[in-house]
């Protein structure tokens, strides 16, 4: 190994320690210098680009092709090719905000469930709950379309500033690491496969980057800051409302900031300015108890709906259930597409993982303990939180102690997300302190026989991974995947032996990632509702008689969150907490309700007996049909006064009815007696 000339030493010990400002002692923190603010600069330009032009990766424009006018089935699309795996996006979320748009952001919205669905859920809402979250302020002051584009952007640059910050507080300033990481992160195969799904690491990450800044910096203003900072930044995670995510990367979060204290040392500067800093952190906490007990208050008989129902109810999870392979499935990710895909592996969203390198990370630091007897602190806290998640995956808890880390409502195929991340950041943070155990890690053995060893592992688990799969993969994919895995694992190893070793990291890495880039579309503004002549003609009937209620009759899935969009309060489509009293009217003994008390899609297809009969079909977890007569008088005592048929209905379906409106094949009808 070269050894390091005294300047080198002496500037890396500088980088690890303190720095002065005048004469008050201050721990460097984030480097601001030129090649960082180039970055944020390049990152901030681009996401106001992107929303003056109204770009995002929304898959929308398959609307085009469920609720046909004749218009392009590409309207509103840039390059790529929207994705119908994502029907949680373009069929609940997007119409869900664009009819929160349509009704001036109410917090409750009778087209999307029960009482304060929208609050619960975390939609747009004039409610400060709502408006503390920056994902919505575009919402507020631009119009809609732009609005949409600041939400799905800060998904995007936000997260690449967040992360660079992240990484470069954590590598005492390790640019290179840093800008990689970042884009490493992004571009994973989880990441664009579940739509871009950052939020929750963006808001983690800044909450506990502008922690750390309020424990150790001694200025009062920045201080004050990074305060308000935190509050937007926790509170915004809070309101994800997702346990099955947050449970796990709180606990990464607390094991990165203690891995911070430990490995920084200098625990004099966390009491400089103790009263601001207790101040501050008082207010924080103080300000974020309120807003969850503001939430609460406000929600909670929509959330006792939602915890008493079917599907997803109160969930009890054992743990334990993930088998060790599953942890691999990046290995094939170049050879997985939309409609291409392992059928045991459900669907391209499920199958994606991230790149599982921590594996060998954490051998190399437990190889270089057992050798010198020394480790790196920081790793400590890192390590534990391994062990964890690794006996939740495989062993599980006992119940008790499952609830009391509230392990117990988080899948672990869920966990597996979150743990992915982690895995990544862990790789990165690794290779960012390699100056200081680059000679403990060195492996003596030739560097030929430790490839060979990391081949023939790599082989035997892309080789298990594809019997799993019935021999989906080609003997070729899995000899492609395995030599990647391999490399990249070997260039780990002895990463800092040699600038050429840590480039072609870089380069093999991204390489890696980089195809994931086109996973998503790009498109422009909100074309395949706005100038879909069927939208149209809903919104303006909507607009003149803004109270009604609509159902839907026919086999679409979708039909009924389309008109959702346009503002009309349609029962039909997804139900984000059950309107159980419209229900028990088509169903008085309940006999029913283990069908419907659910977060489901609402199907209904016409059904004339003669005898006004109803009929409940469970099709799967969040998916049921009803089967009634359109012209039945319980849709009068239900107050449904519009049926929108995607079909050419017989007249006996219509004979309580007059039509409103016939436009592309589909079909406005009214009761006569409302």
């Amino acid at each position: 190994m070269t050894k390091q000339v005294p300047e080198k030493i002496e500037l890396e010990r500088q980088n690890d320690t303190d720095v002065s400002y005048g004469h008050q002692s201050q721990l460097e923190l984030i480097r601001f210098d030129k090649k960082a603010k180039m970055y944020i600069g390049i990152c901030s330009f681009f996401f106001l680009l992107f929303v003056v032009f109204k770009l995002h990766n929304s898959s929308i424009a398959l609307w085009n092709s469920v609720i046909p006018d004749g218009g392009d089935e590409y309207r509103g699309v840039i390059m790529g090719t929207p994705l119908g795996i994502r029907s949680d996006e373009w069929v609940v979320t997007t119409p869900f905000i664009v009819s929160q748009k349509k009704k001036g952001f109410p917090v409750s919205n009778i087209a999307l469930g029960y009482g304060k669905t929208p609050l619960t859920m975390g939609l747009p809402t004039n409610h400060i709950i709502s408006k503390l979250k920056p994902a919505f302020w575009g919402f507020y002051f631009l119009d809609i379309e732009r609005g949409y584009s600041w939400f799905w952007n800060i998904k995007i640059f936000p997260f690449l500033i967040v992360a660079f910050l992240f990484l470069m507080l954590f590598t005492k300033n390790n640019f290179i690491i840093s800008l990689f990481g970042s884009i490493w992160l992004f571009l994973s195969s989880p990441i664009q496969w579940w739509s871009i799904n950052t939020e929750i690491f963006t808001y983690g990450l800044l909450a506990l980057i502008s922690l750390i800044y309020i424990l150790y910096s001694n200025k009062t203003r920045l201080i004050v800051i990074n305060g308000f900072i935190f509050i937007l930044a926790a509170h915004s995670y809070a309101m994800i409302l997702y346990p099955a995510y947050q449970v796990p990367l709180a606990y990464f979060l607390l094991a990165l900031l203690l891995a911070f204290i430990i490995s920084r040392k200098n625990y004099k500067l966390l009491w400089e300015n103790k009263w601001v800093k207790l101040s501050v952190l008082a207010g924080s906490v103080i300000s974020l108890l309120s807003l969850i007990i503001l939430f609460y208050t406000e929600t909670k008989e929509t959330i006792q709906v939602i915890t008493n129902t079917i599907y997803p109810g109160k969930r009890n999870e054992p743990g334990g259930n993930l088998q060790f392979l599953q942890l691999f499935r990046d290995n094939f990710s170049w050879f997985v597409k939309e409609h291409t895909f392992p059928s045991q592996w459900l669907n391209n969203s499920e199958v994606s993982a991230f790149l599982m390198l921590s594996p060998i990370a954490s051998i190399l630091i437990v190889y270089s303990w057992v050798k010198t007897k020394k480790i790196n602190v920081l790793f400590i806290p890192l390590l534990i939180f391994q062990v964890l998640i690794y006996n939740w995956f495989f062993l599980g808890l006992p119940e008790f102690l499952a609830k009391l880390t509230m392990f117990n409502v988080c899948p672990t195929w869920r966990t597996f997300y979150i743990f992915g991340f982690s895995n990544v950041v862990f790789t990165l943070l690794y290779l960012g302190q390699f100056r200081k155990t680059a000679e403990q890690t060195t492996l003596r053995p030739k560097m030929a026989i430790i490839f060979s060893i990391i081949f023939v592992i790599a082989l035997a688990i892309t080789y298990s991974l594809n019997k799993q799969t019935d021999r989906f993969f080609t003997k070729a994919q899995v000899i492609n995947g395995t030599i990647l895995f391999a490399v990249l694992n070997w260039l780990i190893i002895y990463f800092s032996q040699s600038k050429i070793f840590q480039y072609l990291f870089y380069a093999s890495c991204t390489l890696y990632v980089a195809a994931n880039i086109f996973v998503n579309p790009l498109c422009v503004g909100l074309s395949p509702f706005f100038e879909n002549k069927v939208y149209k003609t809903v919104s303006e009937i909507r607009d003149k008689d803004p109270d009604a209620q609509w159902i839907t009759f026919g086999n679409s899935i979708f039909a009924g969150d389309f008109l959702k969009a346009a503002g009309a309060n349609c029962l039909t489509g997804v139900q984000f907490a059950p309107p159980l009293d419209k229900l028990h009217i088509l169903d008085p003994s309940l006999k029913n309700e283990d069908i419907y008390n659910r977060y489901a899609h609402i199907v209904v297809t016409p059904l004339t007996d003669a005898k006004d009969s109803v009929e409940f079909i469970s099709q799967q977890v969040d998916l049921y049909t009803i089967k009634m007569d359109p012209s039945s008088p319980r849709l009068k005592q239900m107050g449904i006064k519009y049926a929108f048929f995607t079909y050419k209905p017989s007249e006996a379906e219509v004979r309580e009815l007059v039509p409103v409106k016939d436009i592309s094949g589909f079909y406005i009808y009214k009761r006569k007696d409302l």
